[in-house]
């Protein structure tokens, strides 16, 4: 059975600072590959385990980040993920 996907919408930039951490591609490059772009966003789509998954990985590299302006960064973006799953779990 095909799983649902949900979508996500982000910043460019916010995108594109997933895109150039290389743990975060090594592990969840897959999911970033399917996008959507409008504009100066971009859309993903991913499952509820993708998201769960991108999000762990989001957390750890914000716990690592070797700058505080990387961490309030990848902070940033674990709230829009954490968002969307409390969000997801709410409706279930």
């Amino acid at each position: 059975m095909k799983q649902k996907r949900y979508p996500l919408i982000f910043e460019s930039s916010d995108y594109n600072i997933l895109k150039n951490n290389s743990m975060i591609t090594t592990c969840c490059g897959s999911f970033l590959r399917k996008v959507q772009r409008q504009g100066n966003r971009v859309e993903l789509l991913l499952t509820e385990f993708e998201l769960k998954e991108l999000a762990g990985f989001v957390a750890a590299e914000a716990n690592h980040a070797i700058s505080k302006n990387k961490e309030q960064e990848l902070q940033k973006i674990y709230d829009q993920l954490e968002l969307a799953l409390y969000s997801l779990n709410k409706v279930k």
